[in-house]
């Protein structure tokens, strides 16, 4: 039998029951075990780092591991997906449900934390939003799309339910030109 630790841990939070009424009260225990996971390796990044937003890509239909992080924490929670279905989360102040494809979003510049809870975005399309942040950190969980980079920091929860059960941390920094500048000369 599989460990209810991740699954007792959502259940026994305070922010539970409006958890479950911004999921429209539709029950998927795999999911919330997996979500609560990540949560537990955002929590302890969110520990040392201070990001401007938290972006959960690829959530699918359902803003879950967004909902937990937004009802979790005080800062902005952008959750993007093309199916994502913008019923959900209604009684969360700071989500924002954005059903495009992650390279039509216009975030830019700004140091992010960035969730992947099996999702099905590519490490080329990743790379590109990361390039567009100024300080990032991408957690991802891969699933059948392998959206990994080389060097990161490797985690196994052993009481995931994910059938791979692997997530992966990848921190970085981009150079940010300041606004009306080319090449270090006013443009």
């Amino acid at each position: 039998m599989k460990s209810a630790k991740r699954l007792d841990e959502l259940l026994r939070r305070k922010m539970f029951p409006d958890f479950l009424a911004a999921m429209n009260h539709h029950v998927d225990a795999k999911e919330w075990v997996e979500c609560v996971s990540m949560f537990n390796i955002a929590r302890k990044i969110l520990l040392k780092k201070n990001y401007d937003v938290i972006l959960d890509i690829g959530c699918g239909k359902r803003p879950t591991l967004g909902t937990i992080m937004a009802l979790s924490y005080k800062k902005p929670v952008i959750c993007i997906d093309p199916q994502l279905d913008t019923s959900y989360a209604k009684n969360i102040n700071n989500i924002s449900l954005v059903p495009v494809k992650l390279l039509e979003t216009p975030i830019l510049g700004l140091s992010v934390l960035v969730l992947c809870n099996h999702s099905h975005v590519t490490k080329e399309e990743m790379m590109i939003l990361l390039s567009r942040q100024r300080e990032w950190c991408y957690v991802t969980c891969p699933c059948c799309v392998d959206n990994r980079f080389k060097q990161g920091e490797y985690v196994k929860d052993i009481h995931n339910w994910s059938p791979k059960n692997e997530t992966y941390i990848f921190y970085g920094k981009n150079r940010m030109e300041p606004e009306g500048e080319l090449n270090g000369r006013n443009a």
